[in-house]
């Protein structure tokens, strides 16, 4: 009995198998991954509990350790959650016998994630900020002598057009120049305790004017008490390029919704901005947080690179999907601060 309390205390999933892969002994962690009892799981052979990646990973895992007689390992993928696998061979009673640990590796993995985005990111920042200063200066010598040329020049309706054009392009230029100086700051904050609604209703007084101009309604529903460490200016930025990417893809008289809320893992909040568009094409999702990538005219291509980057510095992640009655779905989770309560004595 104390054995068996034991193997059921250990968090990561053990399982025992026969040589077929027939499972004989498993513990608690590993039922539970399995979504089965005892009696539902024992006599079954491993890669038939479930389907999906790991259980694939597992039944070839068993395989692979029979047919070599040494320790074998892989890695596995199971809803959003990076599995590390290894597999031994050893002698119980004149059989042989199987045993297969999993460990948990989502957070290594993830934190390993944002160290690559982020050294890349560095990379690429500081060569967009140094060409971004670069251009700048031109830019301002085009804009000073449009408005020394044109009042030199008569008043009729081609000429005013043609200025009309080139001070859009300039302005088009100008802010793409701004965005690249953007994603090419430095990766330095300072984080300090924040509630996540005053980020947002900071957001959404920014956002206002494009809303306005495209005729979207923007509704928030956010908690009070969400509190958590962050740079206000920085995160209301991200926040905001979020909801005016929604208000770009929004059709006149549409509806975007904002939300703040607890989020089912512990300790984590997570902020939700939905949208009644077309949507993401499911082909662009995987790219839809890499600089430069844009399927919108006009778009650099930079807002949600930007949105990444600042939410990989608060610690957090930012996905994107499409909503099950249509639209768009950006989700970015934080880590809440809960400040330790003072001691007492």
């Amino acid at each position: 009995m104390e054995w068996a309390f034991t193997f059921d205390g250990i968090e990561s999933p053990i399982f025992l198998t026969a040589t077929d892969g027939v499972v004989v002994r498993m513990n608690r962690a590993a039922r539970d991954l399995a979504r089965g009892t005892y009696a539902s799981i024992l006599g079954h052979r491993i890669g038939t509990l479930n389907s999906g990646e790991i259980w694939r990973a597992l039944d070839d895992l068993v395989q692979a350790v029979i047919s070599t007689r040494e320790s074998c390992s892989a890695r596995a993928m199971e809803e959003e959650r990076h599995w590390d696998i290894t597999g031994s061979v050893y002698a119980a009673g004149g059989e042989d016998r199987v045993i297969i640990v999993l460990s948990d590796i989502t957070r290594i993995v993830t934190l390993q994630e944002s160290v690559r985005r982020g050294e890349q990111m560095a990379a690429m920042g500081e060569l967009v900020a140094g060409v971004a200063h670069e251009v700048r200066n031109p830019l301002f010598g085009m804009s000073a002598t449009l408005d020394v040329y044109q009042p030199l020049v008569d008043h009729n309706d081609d000429s005013q057009e043609m200025f009309s054009a080139l001070r859009i392009w300039i302005n088009r230029l100008n802010q793409l120049m701004e965005d690249l100086l953007q994603y090419g700051k430095a990766w330095h904050v300072d984080l300090r305790e924040g509630r996540l609604s005053e980020v947002i209703e900071q957001a959404l007084s920014q956002s206002k004017p494009f809303a306005e101009k495209a005729r979207v309604v923007v509704r928030s529903e956010c908690g009070s008490d969400l509190v958590m460490l962050m740079d206000p200016n920085r995160l209301a930025h991200a926040v905001q390029n979020v909801i005016v990417n929604a208000i770009q893809h929004s059709n006149e008289g549409a509806e975007i919704h904002i939300s703040a809320r607890r989020g089912d893992a512990p300790s984590a909040i997570e902020c939700v901005v939905r949208d009644s568009g077309p949507g993401f094409s499911p082909p662009d999702i995987p790219r839809l947080f890499q600089p430069f990538f844009t399927k919108r005219r006009g778009g650099t291509g930079l807002g949600l690179s930007i949105v990444q980057r600042v939410v990989d510095e608060h610690g957090g992640t930012v996905t994107a999907e499409n909503g099950t009655g249509g639209g768009a779905v950006v989700r970015m989770r934080f880590p809440e601060f809960k400040p330790a309560e003072n001691a007492r004595g």
